[in-house]
C-alpha cells in the first residue's frame, strides 16, 4: 500500500512538471516544433523506420563507451566519457523534442479548437496516463512514442519541405 500511495504522489507531481517543460519548449523552440508535428502529420511510418535504426544506433553505442569509461582510469577516462556524454545529450534532447511533439499530436488530435496551452496540459496528462500503465505503457507504448519522435526530429533537420 506504501508503494502504490509514493507512485500516485510521485505521478501526481510529475504530470505537473512535465507540463511546464512541453510548455516551456513549445515557447523556445515554436518552428522546430511546427515542423515536427508536420512531418509526423504526414510520415507517420517513416519517422518510425528512422527514430527506430537511429535509436538501435545510438543507445548501443553510448551504452558501451559509458562501460568503457566505467573501467577504465586516467585520462583515458576523460577521453572515454566525453563521446559518451555528449551521445547522452543528443539522445535527450532528441527524445525531449520528440515527445514534445507526440504530445502535441495527441493534445491536437482530442482538441482541434483548443489554445496550445490546453492541447498541450491534455496530451501530457493522456500520454503520461497511457505510459504509466503497466507493462503495456512501459515497454510498448513509451518507447513507440519515443521512436517516432526521435524519427521526426530527425527528419526535420534534414527535410527541406514536410510533406
Amino acid at each position: 500500500m506504501d508503494q502504490l500511495v509514493r507512485f500516485v504522489i510521485f505521478f501526481v507531481l510529475f504530470v505537473p512538471v512535465l507540463f511546464g517543460f512541453f510548455t516551456v519548449m513549445n515557447v523556445l523552440f515554436p518552428a522546430r516544433i511546427v515542423k515536427i508535428h508536420t512531418i509526423l502529420q504526414g510520415t507517420t511510418s517513416r519517422s518510425f523506420w528512422i527514430g527506430l535504426v537511429n535509436v538501435l544506433f545510438l543507445v548501443p553505442i553510448t551504452l558501451l563507451l559509458f562501460s568503457l569509461g566505467d573501467i577504465t582510469t586516467g585520462p583515458l577516462r576523460s577521453v572515454i566519457m566525453l563521446p559518451a556524454l555528449v551521445l547522452l545529450a543528443v539522445l535527450l534532447g532528441l527524445s525531449s523534442l520528440g515527445l514534445l511533439s507526440m504530445v502535441n499530436r495527441v493534445g491536437d488530435k482530442l482538441m482541434p479548437d483548443q489554445s496550445l496551452l490546453k492541447k498541450t496540459f491534455w496530451g501530457t496528462l493522456l500520454l503520461t496516463l497511457a505510459c504509466a500503465l503497466p507493462l503495456v505503457g512501459w515497454f510498448l507504448l513509451l518507447p513507440y512514442v519515443l521512436i517516432i519522435g526521435v524519427g521526426a526530429v530527425i527528419l526535420s533537420f534534414f527535410q527541406r519541405n514536410p510533406p
